[in-house]
């Protein structure tokens, strides 16, 4: 996980990376680089330990990835479910960062997941 921040000493950004090991490594960071709001939103999800209660709950992984898409698509593009399906196929890569492909997905499909 990187930790962006300010650092006072230096003139714009910082980064921390936290590696698996627990170690913390300084990375420099460039300016122009925005985290994308997908990424951001899977990993608060995942520190909230959202997919594990999805798996306790039996929602297989189809249906993990279909509800988890949903949370992100209206905390990243906050419209209709039609909407999020759209942004879903067309303009997001959540479905790399899943691995689900969400192409093919019928909007029902997204209507149970949220229900």
């Amino acid at each position: 996980m990187t930790i962006f921040f300010m650092d006072p000493s230096k003139k714009g950004l910082s980064s921390v990376f936290l590696e698996s090991n627990c170690r913390i490594s300084n990375r420099p960071f460039h300016p122009t680089f925005t985290p994308p709001p997908t990424h951001v939103s899977l990993e608060a999800l995942k520190e909230l330990q959202i997919p594990q209660i999805l798996e306790e709950v039996g929602f297989n992984t189809r249906q993990q990835a279909e509800a988890l898409a949903n949370i992100i698509g209206r905390m990243c593009a906050p419209r209709s479910e039609r909407a999020t399906a759209k942004w879903l196929k067309e303009k997001s890569a959540l479905g790399e960062l899943l691995k689900h492909d969400f192409t093919p997905m019928p909007l029902i499909q997204l209507y149970r997941a949220s229900d």
